[in-house]
């Protein structure tokens, strides 16, 4: 049994308690730091914006590379600079907030079971690849409620609502009146009542 020390904690440890290395030039078959202190730093890491973004793009590939084996495929048409850049945009645009709900984005993991604010890529039209066109960025929550809602289906819900409360075109543009854009109406008061 090889014993190995771990360059973060300085502690001598079995072989067992380190993962193995995937560069074929090193003399040692492990990593240089052990289970533990990977996973330690790798949470902070991933607590970080960039740890995490990187993590979501990389996920979506990996994703994109499962479907791959299924029935169902996925592509997307962009690299890890662009993507990162189309968060910058997002930013920009919408500041830290979800562009579906409006609730501020977090970097926060949540429990598997629990949905929350960290940041999610959800496909505007689910029968789509993840494009540059049909990606946009919300929180977990949001993706997770949307699901596979079609777009059909979110013009039905709103006609649907405007028959019940008796809203014509009328008191809709009435409504609408003094939003630069669809985005600065779907996070005013309105959509809180």
């Amino acid at each position: 049994m090889k014993l190995y020390k771990c360059t973060h904690c300085n502690k001598i440890k079995k072989e067992s308690e380190f993962h193995k290395s995937n560069r074929t030039n090193r003399r040692k078959k492990v990593r240089s730091d052990c289970k533990l202190c990977h996973a330690k730093y790798r949470k902070i890491f991933l607590a970080t914006e960039g740890g995490f973004m990187k993590k979501l793009f990389y996920s979506i590939q990996e994703r994109c590379r499962k479907a791959q084996r299924t029935s169902r495929i996925f592509k997307t048409d962009f690299t890890k600079e662009e993507f990162l850049q189309m968060w910058e945009d997002h930013k920009n645009k919408y500041g830290m907030k979800c562009v579906f709900t409006g609730i501020t984005l977090d970097f926060i993991k949540s429990p598997k079971q629990v949905r929350g604010n960290q940041v999610s890529v959800d496909r505007l039209d689910n029968n789509l690849d993840y494009t540059k066109n049909n990606i946009v960025f919300c929180s977990s929550k949001a993706n997770f409620m949307k699901a596979s809602v079609t777009i059909d289906m979110c013009r039905k819900i709103v006609a649907l609502y405007e028959e019940r409360q008796g809203i014509d075109k009328t008191q809709k543009m009435n409504t609408m009146k003094g939003y630069k854009s669809i985005s600065s109406y779907r996070t005013a008061p309105y959509l809180n009542r």
